[in-house]
């Protein structure tokens, strides 16, 4: 499976520090709040999968409801950051390293599936239905997934966007080295992902998902939904 940024970026000193810089975020308090609340609706025993679980920030909400939590994280140090937040004795806590792509459970594996930080960093519409599909074979119930949905943004945004796709735009915006590290092919930093309302009804037609409700995140600005999806019913 082809890699996309975020497969390699939370490693070493990046996974190790995410922490301390995420938790002055206002964002993040927001999605914190917004989660856990969609969590406390979630009946205790229930089994929850965390896609990617970093490190561990819904671990210590989910055992104190006294449900089954199983994180994922394409990487070993982003979990090895969220072991330390698993109390001694803990039984109900799991964590893998796994692709979002090709999860290693089975159908219906979970009742219940958050997916949040995630989607922004899928690169396009053929990626994030592969997701959904995974997402939807793996949980029972439904899931709750924080996606970016595209807005029209003032002329000199798109106008910045439109030449960071062009080749001048390494040496104006940044590049990023190539998987071996080499510095002869680089490709232009792009900004997040974000989707139309008509590409995400085309992704979760195609991943056999219908939309239960939809949780504003409450900042205009930023343009986030939160989605919870359920299984279509044939």
């Amino acid at each position: 499976m082809r890699d996309f940024r975020a497969t390699k970026k939370y490693r070493g000193d990046v996974a190790a520090r995410y922490d301390e810089k995420r938790a002055v975020k206002d964002v993040t308090r927001r999605d914190q709040a917004i989660v856990e609340n969609y969590l406390s609706k979630v009946a205790p025993g229930s089994s929850v999968l965390d896609i990617p679980a970093g490190t561990g920030r819904f671990i210590q909400f989910c055992l104190n409801r006294g449900l089954r939590y199983t994180g994922v994280d394409i990487s070993p140090d982003m979990l090895d950051v969220a072991r330390t937040k698993v109390p001694a004795g803990a039984t109900n806590v799991e964590l893998r390293v796994a692709d979002a792509r090709a999860l290693p459970f089975g159908d219906d594996a979970f009742d219940y599936a958050i997916i949040i930080k995630f989607i922004k960093w899928l690169p396009n519409l053929e990626l994030l239905i592969d997701v959904l599909k995974e997402i939807k074979r793996v949980t029972r119930k439904e899931a709750f997934v924080q996606i970016k949905v595209t807005r029209r943004l003032p002329l000199r945004r798109r106008a910045a966007n439109l030449l960071g796709q062009l080749p001048i735009a390494r040496h104006v915006f940044g590049a990023q080295a190539d998987e071996n590290g080499s510095s002869a092919a680089k490709t232009p930093v792009r900004p997040f992902r974000s989707f139309s309302q008509q590409e995400l009804a085309e992704a979760f037609a195609a991943a056999g998902l219908h939309v239960r409700a939809i949780v504003p995140d409450g900042d205009l600005r930023r343009g986030r939904n939160f989605y919870i999806l359920a299984k279509q019913v044939d």
